[in-house]
């Protein structure tokens, strides 16, 4: 079989979209382990967990400020 300029052209082509496939590929499963290794070591547990402080703290601050208005309209 005889090579064109041109065949050689969409053979690079098909090598290079194949070459990216591949590389996304290994991105997506790199980042599945990272997020399995993440999860094993719990700290995707400590995210939710922060989460959760922070809206006991919002509530406890809500409260406060409910508090102090019902005392200014006691006066």
């Amino acid at each position: 079989m005889i090579r064109t300029g041109k065949q050689t052209v969409i053979e690079a082509a098909g090598r290079r979209s194949a070459c990216s496939v591949h590389s996304n590929v290994q991105a997506d499963t790199l980042r599945k382990e990272e997020e399995n290794r993440r999860a094993r070591r719990g700290e995707e547990e400590e995210v939710v967990e922060t989460k959760v402080e922070k809206k006991e703290e919002e509530e406890e601050e809500v409260e406060k400020k409910e508090e102090e208005v019902g005392e200014e309209k006691e006066k």
